[in-house]
């Protein structure tokens, strides 16, 4: 999600946007290559993608799917290659560019980077190499208090935070998104000096941004249903598209 001036003069993002985005998208989409190096042909690739558990996995992998065929001359006829071969070959072309130019735009498309949260600053730009693709997230260091800043910056705002679990949970919501939200919130202004359960800082990503937009800065998301409530509640300007 970006950040822009009202005259869009001035475009930022934070780290905790950085790296929600590595740990979400791109790691799908690099998942998606990795293991298309194992299949033998684009309906494999579909296969394996239709059996995926976690529906965010598969709708972000059909996702980048949908984008690779829209693009269409997906095949050479006249190439002895069967075409379900050509098309694998050519949807793992689509997707290093992706993630290579992904992650560039990224650095580029900003000129300013906040860290209000006080979230990682160490992600690399993902590694290709004969294996497929690597970047370490060092996930496993997330809701540790003594390498997070997540509690203590929710501490400062918890009358803020808990004014927006108290709303969303009054609007019934039933969708899994938001009661896991609302449970991330409540778990993030307990204990506030004390580790945290990690799930919790993935499930109140929205409030966390929402929360770290600049006062003279509106928001921009696609993520309208989930963006809006969160934003009037504590009065941050929103565009969306």
């Amino acid at each position: 999600m970006l950040v822009v001036t009202a005259d869009a003069d001035r475009k930022l993002t934070s780290r905790y946007v950085l790296y929600e985005i590595s740990r979400g998208y791109l790691q799908y989409l690099i998942r998606a290559y990795n293991k298309s190096l194992q299949c033998e042909s684009f309906a494999d690739l579909l296969d394996y993608t239709r059996k995926l558990f976690a529906s965010h996995w598969r709708g972000s992998i059909e996702e980048s799917m949908a984008n690779f065929i829209r693009r269409g001359s997906l095949v050479d006829p006249e190439s002895s290659t069967p075409q379900d071969e050509q098309m694998l070959d050519y949807y793992r072309s689509f997707l290093r560019r992706v993630i290579r130019q992904g992650w560039k735009k990224l650095e580029e498309q900003v000129g300013e980077i906040v860290n209000d949260v006080g979230c990682r600053s160490d992600v690399q730009a993902p590694i290709h190499d004969d294996g497929g693709y690597q970047q370490e997230l060092k996930s496993n260091l997330c809701g540790k208090y003594s390498n997070c800043g997540l509690k203590p910056y929710v501490e400062k705002r918890v009358v803020s935070f808990s004014k927006v679990r108290e709303v969303i949970e009054r609007m019934n919501e039933t969708d899994g998104e938001t009661r896991r939200r609302i449970e991330g919130i409540r778990g993030l202004c307990k204990n506030p000096r004390g580790d945290f359960d990690a799930g919790h800082c993935y499930s109140t990503s929205d409030a966390i941004i929402l929360h770290e937009v600049p006062g003279d800065t509106a928001a921009v998301t696609s993520n309208a249903r989930h963006f809006v409530p969160i934003a009037s509640i504590i009065g941050v300007p929103l565009r969306t598209y």
